[in-house]
């Protein structure tokens, strides 16, 4: 079994865990960006390259355990943000969909997106009623973003740019 083959596997049962590959051929770098790496590394290694990988891996596993907190229909909720697929808003009431179901919030997506702010390398604003978190994110065409899932979420064309430029910085950082 192959790298490519064992990430695949590996994300069959958990879209959490840290992924890196080391290799020495740039051409898989888009059929292995679908297993969502957080890092390539490319041969031969660099220590310094190395090094600032494991920082920024070791990094992202220390905001793993960041959590969304809310309130709804007078209960408190904390969920791992790294469980959250994504934000979902209909007029005030935003459904929050993550690994467990459905939760909802009575609040605005804008309001929730600067809350987030720093979590930055987690939610990424894809239209006007979508807030969805890199990491379940399987595809990206012109006008949809396709999670790991299989839903097809809509991007639209005034996210397009940003999408794009996001996705650049993602993999300027594990270049």
């Amino acid at each position: 079994m192959d790298g490519l083959e064992t990430a695949y596997r590996i994300r069959e049962f958990d879209w959490n865990f840290q992924l890196a590959y080391v290799t020495s051929y740039e051409s898989y770098m888009k059929e292995a960006f679908k297993s969502a790496p957080i890092a390539f590394i490319m041969k031969p290694i660099k220590v310094k390259e190395f090094e600032d990988t494991f920082l920024y891996m070791l990094q992202k596993l220390t905001k793993h355990n960041a959590n969304y907190c809310f309130r709804y229909m007078k209960t408190e909720y904390r969920i791992p943000m790294c469980d959250i697929l994504y934000f979902e808003s209909n007029l005030r009431e935003v459904r929050i969909v993550w690994k467990n179901g459905i939760l909802k919030e009575y609040n605005k997506l804008d309001v929730i997106e600067k809350k987030l702010e720093g979590e930055k390398e987690y939610f990424l604003r894809i239209h006007k009623s979508y807030l969805v978190n890199y990491h379940y994110i399987a595809g990206i065409g012109y006008d949809r973003v396709i999670m790991n899932t299989g839903l097809e979420l809509p991007l639209s064309r005034k996210y397009q740019k940003q999408v794009d430029e996001m996705l650049r910085g993602q993999m300027e950082k594990i270049k």
